[in-house]
């Protein structure tokens, strides 16, 4: 009985460190995609990033306004924007 014990506790620690880090692999993936386009700061490439030195040019071509995001590290609310 105290092996069978033994065994089953060593089992429970052994698949939650196997699925603790396949979450750790999922945020790391995650983190990964977030950052792989330089210009958008980590908040996702849904949106057409472009440089400030290009972006008037860009928006008359098309007709359309720019949007300038400016946010801080120090700043609670733009924290909240990346998770």
């Amino acid at each position: 009985m105290k092996f069978y014990a033994s065994t089953a506790f060593a089992a429970a620690i052994l698949f939650s460190i196997g699925i603790s880090s396949s979450i750790g692999d999922v945020k790391a993936d995650k983190l990964t995609e977030m950052y792989s386009n330089p210009i958008a700061h980590g908040f996702g490439d849904d949106i057409e990033w472009v440089k400030w030195e290009d972006a008037i040019e860009k928006a008359l071509e098309v007709n359309k306004p720019i949007f300038l995001l400016i946010h801080k590290t120090w700043c609670h609310a733009c924290k909240g924007k990346y998770f």
